[in-house]
This record gives C-alpha cells, structure tokens and sequence, in this order.
C-alpha cells in the first residue's frame, strides 16, 4: 500500500449496526446511548448472536450459510436463530439442495440446541 492511501475498514458498516447512534427521540425500540441492541442487561446482541450463529452452522455441518432465515429472542435472554445451509449445489439451474438449522444460545453465548428443521430444494422454497 503506498504511502498516502487510505486503508478502508471492511466491519466498519457492521460495526455501526451493532451501535447504532441514538435517536433524537428514542422510542421503545431505540436503545439508550452506547447500548448495542442488548438481548437485556448482559444479555449478547443480535447482531453478534447472528455471527455467532454463521459461525457455528459452519463448524457443525461443514457446509456454507447461504442465509440467516429467523431470530428469536428465546426465554432465558439468548437467542434462537434459523440458518439456511448450502448442502448440494445444483449442478444446472437454481435447484441447490438446502437445510434449515436451529441454533440457540444461551444469554453468555453458550451453545445450547442444534437440530435440523428441513431439507429442501431452493425453488421448493
């Protein structure tokens, strides 16, 4: 990189999602001032559980995440979160082989469940 240019940050955009500034009236929605979407007080916020989540589903399957499908916050302040999983690659056309997991986690971060909901084909949808 030469001397004058600029490195760009590529998490920078994440990074602002996960602390988004505050409103200038907050409503129920908005989170207090430095607060990051908290799941509640110590809890770990959605936009990390989601990471966490493509993580895991990677590790546990050994296959790509093609998309993060459903959140939940679950009753013990994690999360629950269904992720669609690239198990076969069509090999003409849209027609991959999909399957949705459950992962859920504990407010900690802790792995708690992981089951497979379905398995299905993309234009099956």
């Amino acid at each position: 990189m030469s001397a004058g240019a600029k490195q760009i940050d590529p998490f920078a955009e994440a990074q602002s999602l996960a602390a988004p500034a505050a409103a200038a009236t907050p409503g129920p929605a908005t989170p207090a001032a430095g607060e990051s979407w908290k799941a509640e007080a110590g809890g770990m916020a959605l936009i990390e559980a989601l990471a966490l989540a493509s993580r895991t589903a990677e590790e546990l399957t050994g296959r790509a995440v093609d998309a993060v499908v459903n959140s939940e916050l679950n009753a013990h302040g994690g999360w629950t979160i269904d992720i669609d999983v690239l198990e076969a690659k069509a090999k003409m056309g849209t027609n991959d082989l999909l399957c949705c997991y459950r992962i859920g986690f504990g407010a900690d971060g802790s792995l708690v469940g992981y089951s497979r909901l379905r398995r299905y084909h993309r234009e099956d949808g």
